[in-house]
């Protein structure tokens, strides 16, 4: 270290010698707690410490005066910058009321602009409005007119339909009546045939009974009866005659050899006999 460096760092200085002689007794085994340097004098004649003293007090004094100044211009420095600072902030202030000046015009203006506008648009609004109803309107009565018609033409064919139904239905009612009032008199015919048929036949079994009494019991009598009555043999006569017209027939008859007896293909004579008797008895009645 130079002597200025020990001049100006005596703390300094006392450390590094305290590290070094600490050094140096370490090999006896000695320890420094403390180690102090009270002062630097100069040697008679030799006034360094004195000088040094001198310099480094107008060091401090030079130091005081540049610091002072210093001082001086940066108050002055701080002063003038406060200045344009407060000077900025009026201007700022200034410019910002200015500005919200011409917002506040031109939002003015803005809103005047935009109400215009929307009344504008309102305007157009309620004019489009209104011919769109005035057009539904007319839309409206005339599918009310159309509705109409079409009602009135369903309802003209409901009752067409109705009375054609009636008529159809009065028809099918009288047809049905007349059958069934047909079909009641061809069951009353067919019954009142029916029962004559049945009176008839009881008056027939009435008959055949009588006849059959009358005869004896004899039912070969009452056979020739019935068909002499009825006209069967005078049929058969007539059918044999027309049927040998023109021809030259060869009859011949057989007879058992007996008057009276029974010949192959003849009547019976005894029921003849009694058929004769039985006629001549219903004649007298």
């Amino acid at each position: 270290m130079t002597m200025e460096e020990i001049f100006k760092g005596t703390k300094s200085f006392k450390e590094q010698v305290f590290e070094k002689v600490q050094l140096e007794l370490n090999q006896f085994g000695l320890i420094i707690y403390n180690a102090n340097v009270k002062q630097l004098v100069d040697v008679r004649g030799h006034e360094y410490f004195s000088y040094l003293g001198q310099k480094t007090q107008q060091e401090a004094a030079n130091q005081a005066k540049v610091d002072a100044k210093v001082a001086e211009v940066e108050a002055a420095k701080a002063v003038a910058i406060r200045e344009a600072e407060l000077q900025m902030e009026v201007e700022q202030k200034n410019a910002s009321r200015q500005t919200e000046k011409l917002k506040a015009e031109n939002l003015s203006k803005a809103i005047v602009d935009y109400e215009m506008k929307v009344q504008e648009a309102n305007w157009e609004l309620y004019k489009k409005q209104k011919a769109a109803e005035a057009m539904l309107y007319e839309q409206e009565k005339a599918a009310e007119g159309r509705r109409a018609t079409a009602e009135a033409a369903f309802y003209g064919r409901q009752k067409e339909a109705e009375a054609s139904l009636y008529a159809k239905t009065r028809e099918a009612e009288a047809a049905f009546y007349g059958r069934q009032k047909e079909a009641e008199a061809e069951l009353y015919a067919k019954t009142r045939e029916a029962e004559g048929l049945v009176a008839l036949a009881k008056a027939q079994s009435t008959y055949v009974s009588s006849l059959l009494g009358a005869l004896g019991g004899n039912y070969n009598a009452l056979r020739d009866y019935l068909m002499i009555t009825n006209g069967m043999y005078r049929d058969i006569a007539k059918i044999n005659a027309e049927g040998i017209r023109g021809l030259q027939p060869k009859l011949s008859v057989w007879t058992n050899g007996s008057g009276g007896g029974e010949g192959e293909g003849g009547l019976d004579g005894g029921a003849m006999k009694e058929v004769a008797g039985f006629t001549g008895c219903c004649r007298r009645c």
